[in-house]
C-alpha cells in the first residue's frame, strides 16, 4: 500500500511507488479511514523502513528461527495437500 499526503494540492508519496506502476498510469487513490496526521503518517513510514532496527541480535536470531520454522511448517503442509511424500 502507497501512503501519501496532500500538500499544496498535490498527492505527495511517502513511502516508495511500486516498480510496476509506470508514469502516466491510472491510480485510484481513497482517502484512509484513520485520524492520522501528516506527523504520524510520516512516523510510520520511518518505523516501516526498518522495523526490526530496535531488536538485540539475541531477539533478531529467535525471530529468524521463527520465520524458518514457520516456512518449513508451510512446505510440509503444502506437501501433504498435493499428496507429495
Amino acid at each position: 500500500m502507497v501512503r501519501g499526503v496532500i500538500k499544496n494540492g498535490m498527492i505527495q508519496p511517502l513511502t516508495p511507488l511500486p516498480p510496476e506502476w509506470r508514469e502516466g498510469q491510472a491510480v485510484v487513490i481513497e482517502t484512509s479511514d484513520a485520524a492520522e496526521s501528516p506527523a504520524d503518517i510520516e512516523q510510520w513510514v520511518i518505523d516501516m523502513r526498518d522495523p526490526a532496527s530496535g531488536l538485540s541480535h539475541e531477539e533478531s536470531q529467535v525471530m529468524i528461527r521463527a520465520i524458518e520454522e514457520h516456512l518449513s511448517q508451510q512446505k510440509e503442509l503444502m506437501k501433504k495437500r498435493s499428496g507429495l511424500p
